[in-house]
C-alpha cells in the first residue's frame, strides 16, 4: 500500500534491537508533531517491534518472574508459561510508555480534538493457552493468535466497548469513507467494511504465508497449503462430524480471489 510512497516512508530504523528502533520512530515522531505548524492534514503509522520479539530496555521488567530469553526449539507442554508471558507483558509495557508519549504530544500541540489515533496489534501471541504445545505466532487460527485488541480515538464519536467481530481488513474502507471523501462501496476496493458497520457477518477470513481460514462463530475452517481441510471448534481440536459448509467455502475463495490479476 506504501508502494508509491517509498521517499516518504522510512522503512529502516536505527538501533541494534526492536526496543531500540522503537524509540528511535517515537522520537521522530515527537519531532514531527513539534515541527511548526502548516495547517495541513498529516498521516503518521508507527510499527513497533518490541512486543514481536518480547524485547525491552534493560531493568524494565516489573512483571516477575520474567526469562532473560525465549527459545522456542527448548519449548514443549511442561514449559511454565508464566516467565515467557511476563516477558512479553514487559514488551508491551515498555511500548504503551512509547505510546502515551505520542498521544502526550498530540495533546500537548492541540491535535487530540481533530485526529484519528488507530491503535491495534498485526496478531496475537499464544503462551500454549490450547495445551498443544503452541506457542508465539503463526502457528494456528485460534482466537489466542488471531485476536487482537482494537482501540480507536475518533473525535466526535462517543467511545464503547465494542463485541463483535471485526476485521483489519475494515480499516482502510471505514478511513476512506469517512475521512477521505470516498463514496464508492467498500466491496470496490476491499475485502473489509466499515468499522462502524454492526450488521452481521458470516464469517471472517485469517491467513498465514501459505494457509488460509475461515472463521465463523461455531468452527474454524483451515485450507493447507498441500490442499487438507481441517474443520476445528472453539478449542481448536477437530470437530466432530464437522463437513464443508460450500456456500461460506465458496464465498471466501471467491473473496480471496477477487483482487489478484487475471
Amino acid at each position: 500500500m506504501f508502494a508509491t510512497m517509498r521517499d516518504r516512508i522510512e522503512l529502516r530504523q536505527q538501533g541494534r534491537t526492536p526496543q531500540e528502533r522503537d524509540r528511535t520512530i517515537t522520537d521522530k515522531m515527537l519531532r514531527f508533531l513539534a515541527r511548526p505548524k502548516d495547517g495541513k492534514p498529516f498521516f503518521g503509522f508507527l510499527f513497533y517491534d518490541a512486543p514481536h520479539a518480547a524485547d525491552h530496555p534493560a531493568g524494565a521488567v516489573p512483571f516477575q518472574p520474567a526469562a532473560a530469553e525465549v527459545n522456542y526449539l527448548t519449548l514443549n507442554n511442561e514449559t511454565d508459561p508464566v516467565p515467557l508471558l511476563n516477558k512479553y507483558r514487559n514488551s508491551l509495557r515498555y511500548v504503551d510508555a512509547l505510546v502515551g508519549e505520542v498521544l502526550a504530544a498530540l495533546r500537548k500541540e492541540g491535535h487530540l480534538d481533530d485526529t484519528v489515533v488507530m491503535i491495534t496489534g498485526d496478531h496475537g501471541q499464544e503462551f500454549n493457552d490450547l495445551k498443544m504445545n503452541y506457542w508465539g505466532h503463526n502457528g494456528n487460527f485460534s482466537r489466542y493468535q488471531v485476536q487482537t485488541p482494537l482501540v480507536v480515538s475518533w473525535p466526535g464519536r462517543t467511545g464503547v466497548p465494542v463485541s463483535r467481530a471485526t476485521s483489519h481488513l475494515d480499516v482502510v474502507p471505514t478511513l476512506m469513507h469517512e475521512l477521505l471523501g470516498c463514496t464508492n462501496a467498500p466491496s470496490q476496493y476491499s475485502t473489509g467494511r466499515y468499522l462502524f458497520d454492526s450488521a452481521p457477518r458470516p464469517y471472517l477470513m485469517a491467513s498465514s504465508w501459505d494457509t488460509m481460514s475461515i472463521i465463523e462463530s461455531d468452527r474454524t475452517t483451515v485450507s493447507l497449503s498441500a490442499g487438507e481441510v481441517d474443520i476445528m471448534d472453539e478449542r481448536y481440536r477437530p470437530l466432530s462430524g464437522a463437513v464443508i459448509r460450500p456456500k461460506i467455502v465458496q464465498s471466501a475463495m471467491e473473496e480471496a480471489g477477487r483482487f489478484f490479476a487475471r
